[in-house]
């Protein structure tokens, strides 16, 4: 928008595809990636360092 050029308009598939996506909340159940991620970090510090929690 700030380039003052018109808006391209997604095609209308694509547009109902990520709505569907959004209702149905099967995606989003389970950790979030933040968690996942510090999970795996975890991970490597238990492999690498197992003493660092004592």
């Amino acid at each position: 928008m700030w380039t003052g050029q018109p808006l391209k308009k997604l095609p209308a598939p694509v547009v109902e595809k990520t709505q569907r996506d959004y209702r149905d909340d099967h995606l989003y159940k389970g950790p979030t990636p933040a968690q996942r991620h510090f999970d795996a970090l975890k991970r490597m510090l238990d492999r690498k360092e197992p003493d660092y929690a004592t």
